[in-house]
């Protein structure tokens, strides 16, 4: 099984994405050894700001350990020019009222997509915006039954940019959505454009009829 979608070769020393299923922030006791594993005695596991972990298998077991964390429950990515995987609020009024499968259903569809330029998205489940959908090149928040859509926001780097909203739409068609902002940006981005200068280029209609 591959590690992921992703159309570049993975390097031998690359990390792997590892992340616990949407909606939780635990990892059990047997999955934390089986990422000890992975990374040997003399390896690296780093966390990250957008609810992942960073591992680098020891050399030539690449593919044996991403099987492993699978079967540890985990979830598992190439790292390098990829959607990342989700980002996700807290859920804390509940996991149904927060649209939890929505947004299962949309990292489905699209982490781990090869893209120019490594790609976050954020998902917030009530206009709290908790995991910070306005600073992320793609950003979705429930309002109510129907989803809206945020694109190009920007949260470091150069100065700070806040996501201009794109869309408002209903769960059967935030994934589809989504997936053809990204097919989008890989087809049309020019070089290792970064997405929010992209946006900026396309401009919001452009991005609205993709």
């Amino acid at each position: 099984m591959s590690l992921s979608r992703s159309a570049h070769p993975s390097k031998p020393n690359e990390p792997l994405i590892i992340k616990a299923p949407l909606g939780r922030k635990v990892f059990s006791g047997g999955q934390l050894a089986v990422l000890a594993q992975a990374a040997g005695p003399e390896g690296r596991i780093e966390s990250t700001p957008q609810q992942y972990l960073l591992v680098t298998p020891q050399p030539g077991r690449r593919e044996e350990v991403a099987a492993a964390l699978r079967a540890a429950g985990l979830l598992v990515y190439d790292s390098g020019p990829t959607v990342r995987p989700l980002r996700v609020c807290s859920m804390c009024q509940g996991p149904v009222v927060e649209g939890l499968p929505a947004a299962e259903s949309l990292n489905a569809a699209v982490a781990g997509r090869a893209v120019p330029r490594a790609l976050k998205v954020a998902y917030s489940g009530c206009p709290n915006g908790c995991a910070e959908p306005l600073i992320h090149d793609i950003g979705v928040i429930k309002e109510g039954d129907r989803f809206a859509v945020y694109v190009g926001g920007r949260g470091s780097g150069q100065e700070p940019l806040a996501a201009r909203r794109l869309a408002l739409v209903d769960e059967g068609e935030l994934s589809d959505f989504v997936g053809r902002l990204v097919d989008l940006y890989a087809a049309e981005a020019q070089g290792a454009e970064r997405f929010p200068a992209f946006v900026d280029r396309l401009g919001l209609e452009r991005l609205r009829t993709a």
